[in-house]
C-alpha cells in the first residue's frame, strides 16, 4: 500500500505546484506607429493582473512616466472563458476613477490594431485624469472562472501592427494621440504553488532513496 500512496501523493503535489500563475505583468512599450522604436521600460505604462480571491482578480494600471494623460486601457480574456461570461463586475479600489468601463467579446478596437474585451476610460481634461502625477489605478474584476491566467491572451488581429496583450491610448495636451501595446507578458508563479512544487520534488527524492534501500 505504501508504494501506491507515496507516488500518488507526490504526483498530487507536483500537479498543484504548476496549477496556475499568481500574476500577469504587462509592459506597454510598443508604439502602434509602423517603424517606431520600442520604448524603454521606465518610459512605458505598465499593468498587473493578480489573483485576489475565487473568481476575482486585481487589476493595477500605472501611467509612467508620461505627463500626458492615459485615456483608454485595454485588456483581453481567454476566448474559451469569454464565451460563457455574460457580465463581469468591476469594483473600484484606488486611483483616478474610470469614467466608464466597457465589457464585451472583441467589442473594442484600439486604433485599428486589434479587438479587445475590456476597455477602461478616463477624461483628458479636468478632474479625474490619469497620468504619471496620479497614483496607480486599481480595480477588482469578478467573473465566473476568472483567474490571472484568464487575461494572458492577445487581442484579435485587426490589421495594423499586430496583436497585443494590452494596449493604452495616450492623449497629449495638444490633442495628439499615441497608442502603445504589450507584445508579450511576464508571468509570476503563485508563491504557495512554488512551495508545493519544491515539497513535491523533495518528497520524490526521498521516496527514491527509500526505494533504493529496499532494493
Amino acid at each position: 500500500m505504501k508504494r501506491i500512496i507515496g507516488p500518488a501523493f507526490i504526483a498530487l503535489l507536483l500537479s498543484l505546484g504548476t496549477a496556475r500563475a499568481n500574476s500577469v505583468n504587462y509592459v506597454l512599450n510598443q508604439p502602434f506607429q509602423n517603424g517606431a522604436p520600442t520604448l524603454p521600460q521606465g518610459d512605458s505604462p505598465e499593468a498587473t493582473i493578480a489573483d485576489f480571491a475565487l473568481n476575482t482578480v486585481q487589476v493595477t494600471m500605472i501611467a509612467k512616466p508620461f505627463d500626458d494623460n492615459i485615456t483608454e486601457f485595454y485588456f483581453n480574456i481567454d476566448p474559451a472563458l469569454m464565451g460563457g461570461i455574460s457580465l463581469a463586475s468591476f469594483t473600484y479600489v484606488s486611483g483616478p476613477t474610470a469614467s466608464s468601463i466597457d465589457f464585451g467579446e472583441d467589442g473594442y478596437n484600439a486604433d485599428g490594431d486589434g479587438l479587445y474585451d475590456i476597455k477602461f476610460n478616463w477624461p483628458n481634461t479636468g478632474t479625474g485624469v490619469f497620468n504619471n502625477s496620479t497614483s496607480p489605478v486599481v480595480y477588482y474584476i469578478t467573473c465566473t472562472g476568472c483567474t490571472a491566467d484568464s487575461f494572458n491572451f492577445s487581442s484579435t488581429h485587426q490589421g495594423g501592427q499586430g496583436e497585443f496583450f494590452s494596449a493604452a491610448k495616450i492623449t497629449t495636451a495638444s490633442a495628439g494621440v499615441n497608442f502603445v501595446g504589450a507584445g508579450s507578458t511576464s508571468v509570476v508563479p503563485e508563491p504557495a504553488s512554488l512551495l508545493l512544487l519544491g515539497s513535491g520534488l523533495a518528497g520524490l527524492g526521498g521516496w527514491r532513496r527509500y526505494r533504493g534501500k529496499r532494493a
